[in-house]
Parts: C-alpha cells; structure tokens; sequence
C-alpha cells in the first residue's frame, strides 16, 4: 500500500482560510471608507459657538454701519434690545437642549415657549416707559403708513436674520435624529428675535405699536422659513 504524502496534501488549499482574507483584498481594492453620518460632540460644539458669535457679530457690525441711535432713552432701548435678544437665546436653547428623553424639544414644550414668549415680548414693549423728549413731555410717532413702516422695517429684519439662520442650520446638519421640523423652527425664532431686538439699535421708530408688529411678524416668517428649508437638512 502506497504511502500517505503529508506534503501533497498540505500544497492543496483551504477553502475555508480564504475568508478570514476577504477583507484585506476589499481595503487593498481602494474601497473608499463609508463617512461618518455627522459631527463628533466636539466638533460641533465648537462650530455652534462659532456661528452663534459670527451671527451676532454680524447683526451688531450692521447696526454699527448703518448708525445707532442717540435720542432713545437708555430704558427704553435696553427693554427693546434685551427682551427680544433673550427670547432668541431661549429659542436656542430649546432647539438644542436633548431633553429629558434625549429626542429634543416636544410640541407640547415648543408650544408653551410660543405662547410665554409672544406674551412676554408684546406686554415689555406695550407696558414699558415711553419715548421721553428734552422737556420731559412724552413724543409721539407718527402714525401715517404704520402698516408700510411696520413692514418695510420687518423685511429688513428678515434680510439681517437669514445669515445667521443659514450658519446654524449648516452646523447642525444631520444632527437630528428627531424633532428636525422643531428645531428647524426654533432656530428660525432665534434668529428673528435676535435680529429684531438688534435693529431696535437703529429703528427710527421706538413707539410701542411698531416693534410689536414690524418686529414680531419677521419672527413669525423666519420660524416658518426654517421649518420649510432646513428640516431636512438638520435631519439625521
């Protein structure tokens, strides 16, 4: 009986031992690695903080350009400025606080931000102090073309805003696994709001009335812009 050759059979080979080799000729084929769906925690903490100051460098270096007013008392420029810029960081806030159960801002929270926060911009600027003259004797505006001024002054608002609406929905883009609409919004509310208290640094209109509507409704159109344009793009 012939004689078992051991070197034959060690030359015949295995087909088993060609799948643990599978996956070195796949990375020696040039394959492209697949990229990562967003932005590391860290990274995109530091892009956010970013944008959030070249947003509001941006709004503040316009009013600069274009002159900030010196004939409004002091109180009633703050309470005009103030009160809209912290409803804009609330806004922001909520869009980006993960919530008690990591998904994000709810309809029932974004909702009751809605209502607290048009109570508490119409009743500071409809209940604060009045433009005061040189003699102590309250100013009125004029009040011909409201409704004009009112909307010519909000478009500005709106072309102002838009700049730092775009920085904050390209630093979160796929970064929301839920509630993009939601957020979407709340950073359009930001930037109005944000927007608008800043323009109250030039607004040649302080009467109460006219900040309420032309710097409301660009609050309103930007929250709506956003939902519609960048829902998407801030989905995961």
């Amino acid at each position: 009986m012939k004689e078992l050759d051991l070197d034959a059979l060690r030359s015949i080979p295995d087909p088993l031992g060609a799948t643990p080799r599978a996956p070195k000729l796949a990375a020696v084929s040039g394959e492209a690695p697949r990229p990562a769906a967003g932005p590391t925690r860290s990274v995109l903490r530091r892009r956010r903080t970013l944008v959030v100051a070249l947003g509001l460098a941006w709004l503040f270096a316009i009013q600069l350009v274009i002159g900030i007013r010196g004939d409004v008392p002091f109180a009633l420029m703050f309470l005009h400025v103030a009160v809209p810029s912290l409803l804009g960081a609330g806004a922001l806030w909520l869009a980006l606080d993960p919530g008690r159960a990591g998904v994000g801002p709810t309809i029932r929270s974004t909702s009751i931000f809605a209502v607290v926060a048009s109570v508490v911009f119409a009743a500071s600027m409809l209940l604060g102090p009045a433009v005061l003259g040189d003699a102590g004797v309250v100013q009125g505006e004029d009040s011909s073309n409201f409704f004009e001024k009112a909307f010519l002054c909000g478009d500005f608002i709106l072309a102002l805003a838009v700049v730092p609406l775009i920085g904050l929905a390209w630093v979160q883009r796929r970064t929301a696994p839920s509630s993009a609409g939601i957020k979407s919004a709340l950073f359009g509310v930001a930037a109005g709001f944000t927007a608008g208290g800043l323009q109250a640094l030039h607004c040649a209109h302080s009467d109460a009335p006219h900040v309420v509507l032309g710097h409301g409704w660009p609050v309103l159109v930007m929250g709506l812009v956003a939902w519609i344009a960048f829902r998407k793009t801030v989905r995961a």
